[in-house]
């Protein structure tokens, strides 16, 4: 009986091992698969944001002067063209990366619309100058945005940073983006108040 019982042990041992081993297999295979797939989106995605933050450092350059035009009372117009809306493969799983990295990035074209938004803002109310001082600032931090983001993939996944030999175009989203605010102080301190009660 003991012998029936010793084999019986064994039996259940066996199909509880074989169960454990066969679930770590799965979930260990499931992991390389999603890893693979974040590994892959990463890539897709620092190439495109790349892109488009070199494409915003040339637009926050762009001080809308054209050939022979010399100041605020010019017919000033944009130089550089506004890059497309950031777009991304089909065949990526986003549910491959952690879920505030996708937050970001899904979210990004809405910061762009809001920018556009601001731009146009200025347009309006001040005119083809406000409007380039604000497509710099705008674009900066737009640039600067995508940068963030590619950085963090890059981090995660060990993606190889991008080198420049001319220039640096997060340095200069950054010197634009700080001569803008100063630029915004300096207005904010010398405005008159709207009322002085």
């Amino acid at each position: 009986m003991t012998a029936g019982l010793l084999g019986l042990a064994g039996v259940v041992l066996g199909a509880v091992l074989t169960t454990f081993l066969t679930l770590f297999k799965d979930r260990w295979m499931a992991s390389q698969i999603q890893e693979r797939q974040a590994y892959y989106l990463a890539i897709r995605v620092v190439c495109v944001l790349d892109q488009y933050m070199e494409s915003c450092a040339q637009v926050a350059c762009d001080d809308g002067l054209g050939e022979g035009e010399l100041g605020p009372n010019a017919n000033t117009i944009f130089q550089v063209e506004e890059p497309q809306k950031p777009t991304y493969a089909d065949d990526i799983d986003w549910r491959s990366i952690d879920a505030d990295l996708m937050y970001r990035i899904l979210s990004f074209p809405n910061e762009i619309d809001d920018a556009d938004k601001a731009i146009s803002g200025e347009w309006d109310s001040g005119g083809a100058v406000c409007a380039i001082n604000e497509r710099q600032y705008q674009y900066a931090k737009l640039g600067l945005t995508a940068a963030s983001i590619t950085d963090e993939l890059r981090q995660r996944y060990a993606i190889p940073l991008r080198t420049f030999s001319e220039w640096s175009p997060v340095e200069t989203l950054k010197s634009v983006k700080q001569s803008q605010e100063r630029r915004k102080a300096n207005l904010e301190a010398t405005a008159e108040p709207l009322y002085d009660g």
